[in-house]
Formats: C-alpha cells, sequence, structure tokens
C-alpha cells in the first residue's frame, strides 16, 4: 500500500482535467454546496434511488463471492485454510476479469442490454454453483461453477457504469458519493449476517434449507435489473 501510494503521488503529476470540469470552472458554474444543487435535479429520487439499488448488487457480489464464500468452503469440501485462500484468489481474479469483459460489452452494445443478459447469466449459475456446493460437493465441478459464478459477479461493474450515466457532470461526484456510501452502509451491514445465515441453514445434517444463497443471487439480479429499468431512459441502449 505504501509503494503504490507514492506511485500514485507521483503519477498525480500528469492527470489533468476532463474538458467537462475546465468548461464548468471557466464559467463559475462549480457549486459551493453540491449536495443541496443535487436534489434539485429533476428525477433525482429514481436516480438516486437506482444507483443505490446498484451498489448493494456491487456489495452483495464481492460479500458473497470473494470474501464469505471462500471461508465457507473449506468447512464444506474439507479443505485447508490455504487451499480456501487459492480458492478467493481464482475468484478475484474471475470477479475482474468479468467485470473489465462487461464494461467492454456495455461500450459495445449498451448498458440496458448487457446488464439484463448478464444478471439472468449469474442468477443461472449461481443455482448450480450453490447446489453443487451444498448438495453434490464435488470439488472439481464447484470450482468450476465458482470461477464461473465470480467471473459472472464482474456484473458490479455496472454500478460505476450507471451511476455516471444518471447524474450530470455538475452533480456527479455528489450523486454518485451519497448513493454509493448510504447502499453500502446499508447492505455491507445487512449481507454478512444474512449470508451466515443461510450458509448455516443450507449446511445443517437435518432438513436443510439448500436454496437460500441462491434465493440471495436472484434478488441482487433483480435489483440490477430493475435498476436500468428504472433509468432506461438516461442510459445507452
Amino acid at each position: 500500500g505504501g509503494i503504490f501510494g507514492i506511485i500514485s503521488i507521483y503519477l498525480r503529476r500528469f492527470l489533468q482535467e476532463t474538458p467537462v470540469f475546465k468548461q464548468m470552472k471557466k464559467e463559475s458554474s462549480l457549486s459551493s454546496f453540491p449536495l443541496k444543487d443535487l436534489f434539485k435535479e429533476k428525477d433525482i429520487v429514481k436516480n438516486l434511488f437506482s444507483s443505490m439499488m446498484m451498489t448493494w448488487v456491487l456489495t452483495g457480489c464481492v460479500i458473497v463471492l470473494v470474501l464469505l464464500m471462500p471461508k465457507f468452503m473449506p468447512s464444506i469440501l474439507n479443505l485447508s485454510g490455504v487451499e480456501g485462500s487459492y480458492l478467493q484468489i481464482l475468484g478475484i481474479l474471475g470477479i475482474a476479469l468479468g467485470g473489465a469483459f462487461m464494461g467492454y460489452l456495455v461500450d459495445k452494445f449498451g448498458l440496458f442490454k448487457i446488464c439484463i443478459f448478464f444478471s439472468l447469466t449469474f442468477v443461472f449459475f449461481s443455482f448450480l454453483y450453490f447446489y453443487a456446493l451444498y448438495e453434490l460437493k464435488n470439488l472439481v465441478l464447484v470450482c468450476i461453477l465458482y470461477s464461473i459464478v465470480c467471473f459472472l459477479g464482474g456484473i458490479n461493474v455496472f454500478a460505476p457504469i450507471l451511476m455516471s450515466e444518471v447524474f450530470r457532470a455538475k452533480i456527479r461526484f455528489s450523486g454518485i458519493s451519497f448513493s454509493y456510501n448510504i447502499a453500502y452502509a446499508i447492505s455491507g451491514g445487512i449481507t454478512p449476517q444474512l449470508v451466515f445465515w443461510l450458509n448455516t441453514l443450507a449446511s445443517k445434517n437435518e432438513n436443510p434449507f439448500l436454496y437460500g444463497m441462491s434465493i440471495y443471487m436472484i434478488f441482487l439480479a433483480l435489483l440490477a435489473i430493475c435498476a436500468v429499468f428504472i433509468v432506461k431512459d438516461k442510459i445507452k441502449f
């Protein structure tokens, strides 16, 4: 972290403001109280709401797939802690590559279509993954499906893309920071507790409930789809 911090300070010397911001500064249109201007915007409620929904998707994908499942899988599959770390590295690589790939496709085909397609695909493979993990407990199959689900967890990249589209340049930073921080605080507090409970239900020896995690993934996908529908008039098709 220290090394990257020094590098970032050096690279900052070469960064220039965007033409949009330069024009705003030239015209003295920068706000002294941007949060107040934010709530004066037209359709601000649906813009904030859709951004918060998509932030929940981002939070859920990262917390469930990258942070928590690698902690649960070793006990379910009788793996060591080191092997669990390897799975976590696999998940991190998958979600990073998935985000880059989906971002590229959004540039080509638009956010609306890509979000709907990959959200539905995410639900399908999430169901297969959790069923293989809790019911079949086949290590090879679980690893394959986990890598696929983490790759599809790249749907979290739709959060910054959507938020950059729905807020005007003048209030973009305020809109993104307001919706992101509030949604992350709420979902970040609820998701771990809920996932621990669902994992406990699925791991019971008698009458396990195997579909809790899958239902939560369906919930995340529905949030993403609803978010793009709410602001479909403001995003690129």
